[in-house]
């Protein structure tokens, strides 16, 4: 009866191992997005996983080695070591404690110095100017505005290889995120405020990105193709929409705010300059029907009628960071790069 257990035991690993193998066949290893790296940020990540990875495999190995060497050992079986009064090894136990008790130290640090070469506000190391991108994450896609280039595009990113790209980040809608595996990590994007992302591609290429957050509906097809290209092309591009492309103005980005599926890749010229705080301040600006980032609701409205506030007035900026505005009533911006609900840079 033993004997056939153990041969069934044998078969059913034997089965489970080879379907296994046959399900992973199907993966590439080697194309994952997160490994086929394309950028510096995406490099640095990828190898701090690999070396965590091999740091923890350290422990893992002998772990897996031994419960094998032991389960032969001590097996329920006649010609098996028999030690009833064994109870205690100072050997084993400072190896047990004092490796993984290094391992933990040495990887905090390492990951200490990591999160703050990779903090994603930090600007990339390079001799040329960062091209400022500001995404608005709308309901099921993002629109990307170029406001050095006064032109937008909805599901498409297309920026010049070997240039950093700063991502300036808010939501029209709930809480979403936006991540671009072959470049760089994820950041959220959250109304009434402004997240940023630094990333880079050292070639050209065509990448995905998405939306990693769980957003209603149509969150697993929001989705669009990042692009790096030559200068050439790049100018090339957004010669393109500045002609061909159609008019953005409020009502249009009302009805692109509308929750739709599937959006196919489209270019707009002539981008209104607001746009993007008025989302901010108005906390979703586009189911709020507000055009003027100065038409503020409460939640957004500076303290006082424009003709200078009171001494106070001011706590509210206190709080939040944001200098109290002047006697024409314009507020100061916190030296941050995120932008709170209450720190408008308009006259009020």
């Amino acid at each position: 009866m033993r004997n056939r257990t153990l041969a069934f035991a044998k078969r059913s690993a034997s089965w489970a191992l080879g379907f296994s193998f046959t399900l992973l066949s199907g993966c590439s290893f080697l194309s994952s997005p997160v490994i086929d790296a394309k950028g510096p940020v995406a490099i640095a990540q990828r190898d701090l996983m690999f070396t965590a990875l091999g740091m923890m495999l350290v422990l893992v190995i002998p772990v897996i080695v031994l419960t094998i060497v032991f389960a032969v050992k001590y097996r329920a079986d006649k010609g098996a070591k028999y030690t009833p009064m064994w109870d205690n090894s100072h050997l084993i136990e400072t190896i047990c404690w004092t490796v993984p008790a290094i391992l933990v130290v040495i990887l905090g640090v390492m990951v200490w110095n990591s999160t703050h070469a990779l903090d994603p506000y930090k600007p990339l190391a390079s001799d040329q100017e960062p091209l400022r991108v500001d995404v608005i994450s709308l309901d099921w896609k993002y629109l990307f505005l170029y406001p050095d280039q006064d032109i937008g595009a909805v599901n498409e990113l297309v920026f010049p290889v070997n240039r950093p790209l700063e991502l300036h980040m808010t939501s029209g809608t709930v809480m979403t995120a936006l991540m671009i595996p072959t470049l760089g990590g994820q950041i959220y994007a959250m109304g009434g405020m402004e997240t940023e992302l630094n990333l880079m591609a050292h070639e050209e290429g065509s990448f995905m990105g998405r939306n990693t957050m769980f957003s209603g509906d149509g969150f697993s097809a929001m989705s669009f193709e990042a692009r790096s290209v030559s200068d050439t092309a790049f100018d090339a591009w957004v010669a393109a929409a500045k002609s061909q492309g159609s008019e953005l103005d409020m009502a249009r980005f009302q009805e692109l705010a509308k929750p739709t599926q599937d959006v196919a890749p489209e270019v707009y010229a002539d981008i209104p300059d607001t746009l993007f705080k008025t989302v901010i301040y108005n906390l979703g600006g586009a189911s709020m029907g507000m055009a003027d980032p100065n038409a503020h609701t409460n939640m957004g409205a500076m303290p006082g009628d424009g003709e200078g506030v009171s001494a106070q007035d001011t706590s509210a900026y206190e709080t939040d960071g944001v200098a109290p505005p002047d006697a024409q009533g314009t507020a100061t911006a916190p030296a941050t790069q995120s932008a709170a609900p209450h720190s408008p840079d308009t006259t009020d």
